[in-house]
């Protein structure tokens, strides 16, 4: 059996309470890090669910044990957010949309592709 698939979850708003109850359930799964512009808030997430690391966003893809950053952030940050994992050669899962524009997208899909991670989206 392998370990779990390290995870962060970027954006600790209203939507990741789903997220994190059914990410911290599953046992090939181990979320690492909560991670928002307000600290308290991702504090506050880590403390109910369990997950022992906080911090930015660029602090969480910087982890060295997240393979996949869960991007829950205001659709207008998400193509920072992801580009950022993307760069740190991480996974991405994007709460939709994945961009807000076709060409943010195919960016983010060729950064993806260049860097060898996979990009998912809801």
């Amino acid at each position: 059996m392998s370990d779990p698939l390290g995870l962060a979850v970027i954006g600790c708003g209203t939507i990741s309470d789903e997220y994190l109850r059914n990410l911290t359930s599953f046992p090939d799964v181990r979320v690492l890090v909560c991670a928002d512009l307000v600290l308290e808030r991702a504090r506050a997430q880590a403390a109910k669910y369990g997950v022992p690391g906080v911090g930015s966003a660029a602090q969480a893809a910087a982890h060295p044990d997240v393979e996949l950053v869960v991007n829950l952030t205001p659709p207008a940050a998400h193509a920072e957010v992801a580009h950022q994992a993307v760069a740190a050669g991480k996974s991405l899962w994007n709460e939709k949309p994945l961009v807000l524009d076709t060409a943010a997208g195919r960016g983010l899909l060729a950064a993806a592709a260049q860097a060898g991670v996979r990009v998912g989206c809801a």
